[in-house]
């Protein structure tokens, strides 16, 4: 094959490994020279696969057929085996997803409940996806913030400026490698001591959001990775017992979550 055409096959590995859930956060956290490495390894693999169907479907008198007009479309040689590989590449992608699915369809649906139940499958599988890639190769901060999204925990932040910040997190967790800020709802926020380093709260956004003509989404905070120096999950009780010291009044956060998931303080 031409090397000028080599870029069809690994364009269908690049994209397999992007839409693939199986791999695809794995592709986003990988740098350059290791996902070009990943996608060459997948676009070999896709173009054995093209050129064997393509030899396959030659032999058929129906390949002969579109062969003869793809000839005369286009006539480069081994185009149609890298037009196959990358077409191999964003169909396998999309096929791995509809097969990994844990819940099979028991009943006859209609087209439209089977677009829904594709979009479901699909949202479950990068899930998982998500949770394992995460647990796997996540720092621990990371982890930290993805449990508290993924269990509506709330945790506690503090910042580099010893701004302190108590709430749940906004947003799921995509792995992107250029990602390095995440979305914090606060329900407490205030300053740590600078010699102490006791947690001083100084707002409590629970009251205000308790009017239900208040959009909680307009008091969402988009903190950086890098500017945290401390992070934990958040009990309020434990805190309110053993740690407020009385410095502001009580804030109700609602019931507090006595599970062992969610045990911290300040």
């Amino acid at each position: 094959m031409p090397s000028n055409l080599l870029i069809l096959p690994l364009l269908g590995g690049f994209l397999f490994l992007h839409l693939c859930h199986r791999f695809r956060f794995r592709a986003q956290r990988s740098d350059g020279y290791r996902l070009l490495f990943e996608s060459s390894i997948a676009a070999a693999l896709l173009l054995l696969l093209a050129r064997v169907s393509v030899i396959v479907i030659r032999s058929t008198p129906a390949g002969a057929w579109l062969k003869s007009r793809w000839d005369a479309f286009a006539p480069i040689p081994y185009l149609g085996t890298g037009s196959a590989a990358l077409i191999l590449g964003v169909l396998l992608g999309y096929t791995y997803n509809w097969l990994n699915n844990p819940d099979p369809l028991r009943e006859r649906l209609s087209w439209r409940r089977l677009r829904q139940a594709a979009q479901a499958r699909s949202r479950r599988n990068s899930e998982r996806a998500r949770d394992t890639e995460i647990q796997n190769h996540g720092s621990a901060l990371i982890r930290l913030i993805h449990k508290a999204e993924k269990d509506s925990i709330l945790v506690s932040i503090t910042l580099s400026s010893r701004k302190w910040y108590v709430g749940y997190i906004a947003e799921a967790w995509s792995l992107d490698p250029q990602e390095a800020y995440f979305r914090l709802l606060p329900i407490l926020s205030g300053y740590r001591e600078k010699d102490t380093l006791q947690a001083i709260r100084t707002t409590d956004y629970i009251p205000v959001f308790r009017d239900p003509t208040v959009d909680t989404t307009r008091f969402v905070v988009v903190l950086g990775l890098k500017d945290v120096q401390m992070a934990s999950l958040f009990d309020e009780r434990v805190y309110e017992e053993h740690f407020a010291g009385g410095n502001v009044r009580e804030a109700h956060l609602g019931q507090p979550d006595t599970s062992p998931k969610s045990a911290e303080a300040c």
